[in-house]
C-alpha cells in the first residue's frame, strides 16, 4: 500500500519518467502492465455493449457469434473519458437488464469500475520521482505537493484487480448474452 511520506524524508528528488525508468524499470513495467489490462477492459466493454445491441447466435461449439452494433461501437470508440464511456455502458444497461436479475450485478461491477478507473488514472497520470534518498521507491508527487512513496507491489496490486474486474465483466457479458438468448432480457436487443 503506497504510504504518504513527509518532504524531509524525501529530501529531495528528480521528478519525470527517465528517473524513474532508470532507476525504477520494473515500476514503469508494472504501470504500463495496468495500462494494458485497461484497454483490455475497456474493450470489453465496448464490445458487450455493442455486442448486446447487436445481432448474435450460439455458435455450435457453445460460443457466441456476434455481430457488433457499429453505431455503439463507434460511439465507444469516440468517447474520450473512462468516465464517459461508463456511464454510457451504465445508461445502455440499465435500460436493457430491466427485464433481468442482472442489475443488481451490474450495478456492484459499475462501482468497481469507477473505483479500478481511479486507481488506473493515479498509476498513469501521476507526477512520478525518484529520490536517492528512499532509493527502493519511487514518488507519487500530488498537485497539493504532498508525496508517497510507491514500490512495484503497490501498482501490481493495481493491476491484479483490473485483471479481476476485467474476467468478472466477461463472465457478466456471458450471462446477459445467455438471457438474451434464452428471451429472458428482451429489451432493446436483436437475435
Amino acid at each position: 500500500m503506497p504510504q504518504p511520506i513527509s518532504r524531509s524524508e524525501a529530501k529531495s528528488y528528480s521528478v519525470g519518467a527517465k528517473w524513474v525508468s532508470d532507476h525504477r524499470p520494473e515500476c514503469v513495467a508494472a504501470i504500463g502492465l495496468i495500462a494494458i489490462s485497461w484497454t483490455r477492459l475497456e474493450d470489453e466493454l465496448a464490445s458487450m455493449i455493442s455486442g448486446i445491441l447487436g445481432t448474435f447466435g450460439k455458435r455450435p461449439d457453445n460460443g457466441w457469434s456476434i455481430n457488433p452494433n457499429w453505431i455503439i461501437s463507434t460511439a465507444m470508440q469516440e468517447t474520450e473519458t473512462i468516465r464517459a464511456r461508463i456511464k454510457v455502458v451504465d445508461a445502455i444497461l440499465g435500460k436493457v437488464l430491466e427485464t433481468s436479475g442482472l442489475i443488481g450485478e451490474w450495478n456492484i461491477l459499475s462501482k468497481r469500475l469507477y473505483k479500478r478507473a481511479r486507481d488506473r488514472n493515479i498509476a498513469i497520470h501521476s507526477v512520478w520521482a525518484w529520490s536517492e534518498h528512499l532509493p527502493e521507491f519511487i514518488l507519487k508527487i500530488d498537485k497539493s505537493h504532498e508525496i508517497s512513496k510507491w514500490n512495484e507491489s503497490d501498482f501490481i496490486n493495481i493491476y491484479k484487480r483490473i485483471h479481476e474486474l476485467e474476467i468478472d465483466i466477461h463472465k457478466f457479458i456471458k450471462g446477459v448474452l445467455e438471457q438474451i438468448y434464452e428471451g429472458i432480457i428482451t429489451s432493446y436487443v436483436t437475435k
